[in-house]
């Protein structure tokens, strides 16, 4: 049977957290694993990555403790990124990659093999100046990431972004990007909601991504802004994807919600009563 989960943010909201309690408070609440959000921005100085480097493996050892411990899966892990995007010069992406490098080691010592990372956006996140560089420098970046990848067992899997005018961004794009970069070290996450701004369809890009896809973030939203909604709070087809789940992904790969109460801007007193119902939806779109 298809596991499923939520991104941490629904559960775990400052690296001081009791971790025991919230896993233990996901398991009741139905779920079977974890995104384990590692992505803070960061240029913020309350990041784990501005940890030194005794503090972010002790916290993330406490991590993995307690969630064996609650019978929680840290499935995939969601890679560090920043906003704006800062990746214009070589030494930008020199820093960039030795924050990647980082997270792949904290999928390590997390017992993690799937670690979910962007694209890098030199251009910004508007239109490319130059499409041909744009696909060339991302080339390059993730061709180096992959000796650190094969080194920590971890597979990189490179997300669908919302940006249409960018070279990378649809499922098919990703797709195509995945396949020429060649590696057991490469593969993909289908961001449902990304893919719905772009006018593809959950079921399309499950189509699309095949057997490549090996993690979701699975949302909803009206088609026009990346609003990370619970599924069936939007337009998108859910019926339609269901069935392209069963026909194209592996029972392995779990139904990921990237939604959280909090991004519906439900009351902290309430978060407690929508969680369940969350875990029932992915479960009725895992089944």
């Amino acid at each position: 049977m298809r596991k499923i989960g939520i991104e941490s943010g629904a559960y775990i909201r400052s690296w001081d957290t009791d971790f025991e309690a919230a896993f233990r408070k996901m398991r009741l609440h139905g779920f079977d694993c974890i995104d384990l959000n590692l992505a803070e921005v960061c240029n913020t100085p309350i990041n784990i990555y501005m940890k030194t480097p005794e503090e972010f493996e002790r916290i993330l050892k406490d991590v993995k403790a307690a969630a064996d411990k609650e019978g929680i899966e840290i499935y995939q892990t969601h890679g560090p990124w920043r906003h704006p995007p800062k990746d214009a010069t070589e030494e930008d992406r020199a820093e960039w990659k030795a924050y990647m490098e980082r997270g792949m080691y904290g999928n390590y010592i997390l017992g993690c093999k799937y670690f979910v990372i962007h694209p890098i956006m030199p251009f910004g996140t508007g239109a490319e100046p130059d499409s041909e560089m744009f696909y060339k420098l991302n080339y390059e970046f993730f061709k180096s990431l992959i000796p650190t990848a094969e080194k920590y067992g971890v597979i990189i899997c490179i997300e669908n972004m919302p940006f249409g005018k960018q070279t990378l961004a649809t499922p098919a794009q990703i797709t195509d990007f995945v396949k020429h970069l060649d590696s057991d070290n490469v593969a993909m996450c289908f961001d449902t909601g990304h893919s719905a701004v772009l006018k593809v369809s959950p079921a399309d890009g499950v189509r699309t991504m095949g057997e490549k896809l090996k993690a979701f973030h699975v949302h909803d939203n009206d088609t026009y802004g990346d609003r990370h909604e619970c599924p069936f709070f939007g337009a998108l087809n859910w019926a339609d994807f269901r069935d392209a789940l069963k026909e194209c992904v592996d029972e392995s790969v779990p139904v990921m919600l990237e939604t959280t109460p909090g991004k519906a801007q439900i009351p902290n007193e309430l978060r407690d009563m929508f969680l369940p119902c969350f875990a029932a939806t992915a479960k009725f779109l895992a089944n």
